[in-house]
């Protein structure tokens, strides 16, 4: 039995080796890092708020980085929060608190005159400090226009990327951590037949389908996926290589939700250049360069 243990451990560190786990280091001091274990809480319980939508393309990232964290996924008609002695954290939107605009008092009939994304955000009524976690590229105007109108010197501020935390000028970074088990799981997907060349997950865009249909037009095999969970990574898995291209122009924050899972694992990741050097490992260009990038790693 203990030789069995001694496999197994020899194993597992074998294998960890092959991971390529290499987390981005390059964090400036002045920038306060946590892991997400380790939020701020007050001694509070804290409870992570995510809109039902959005659960289904963020769980990844959530039972990576929030495992030891009370989820609540809430919809349209579950908006109000107000336990008291709770430290809530808000997921992409920007909490509406009682002082945010007095004007508003959680009234419907104002919430025309509300920025699209209020629609369905979190009231909160605590009493206490709040949080909010911004998953949007801030080199965005309209989103970084959101950020600077509406969040309230006394809410907390997260963010996934270094790039925004220096646009806004404020937040606590929040670097994507290593999942050991779905590690595992991502590394045995990738070693399998390959069925495509390439795949690319993401919203479509013009300047997105512009390059995927000149790669498909040249020859390649290439996997557009829309959709999510297990049948999205077993697909990843299927293709040579996972190209990530932005959404518009000025969208140039690096794509690290998209990305670093993936990225830790090994599997090969040509991006289109961001606003920032991308971590280890990722192959970068411009995207007038795309095709000819996919021409040299994948000759046809």
């Amino acid at each position: 039995m203990l030789i069995i243990l001694f496999l197994i451990f020899i194993f597992i560190i074998i294998y960890l080796n092959t991971l390529k786990i290499k987390e981005n280091d390059k964090v400036p001091k002045d920038i306060l890092t946590r892991p997400a274990n380790k939020l701020l809480n007050y001694n509070k319980e804290t409870i992570l708020l995510c809109y039902f939508r959005d659960y289904i393309y963020l769980c990844d990232w959530i039972n990576s980085n929030f495992k030891d964290i009370k989820l609540l996924i809430y919809d349209n008609d579950e908006q109000v929060f107000d336990k008291k002695n709770t430290y809530y954290i808000s997921l992409r939107y920007i909490p509406l608190l009682p002082n945010s605009l007095p004007e508003l008092n959680l009234d419907k009939k104002y919430r025309d005159k509300l920025p699209m994304h209020w629609s369905i955000t979190p009231r909160i009524n605590s009493g206490g400090k709040v949080g909010f976690i911004n998953l949007e590229h801030l080199t965005n105007k309209y989103n970084l226009d959101y950020n600077e109108k509406y969040l309230l010197p006394d809410i907390d501020v997260y963010d996934y990327s270094l790039d925004n935390i220096k646009i806004f000028g404020r937040g606590i970074y929040i670097p994507y951590k290593n999942n050991f088990i779905e590690s595992i799981q991502l590394k045995s997907l990738i070693n399998i037949n390959k069925k495509f060349d390439i795949s690319f997950v993401g919203t479509p865009s013009d300047r997105r389908s512009k390059i995927l249909y000149k790669l498909i037009e040249l020859g390649y095999k290439v996997d557009i996926i829309d959709t999510f969970g297990k049948d999205r990574d077993t697909r990843i898995g299927a293709s040579k290589l996972l190209l990530n291209i932005h959404l518009e122009d000025e969208w140039i924050i690096y794509e690290a939700l998209r990305c670093e899972r993936w990225r830790f694992v090994g599997m090969p990741i040509l991006s289109e250049k961001c606003i920032s050097p991308l971590p280890d490992g990722i192959i970068e260009c411009e995207y007038d360069k795309i095709i000819d990038k996919v021409k040299e790693i994948l000759p046809l």
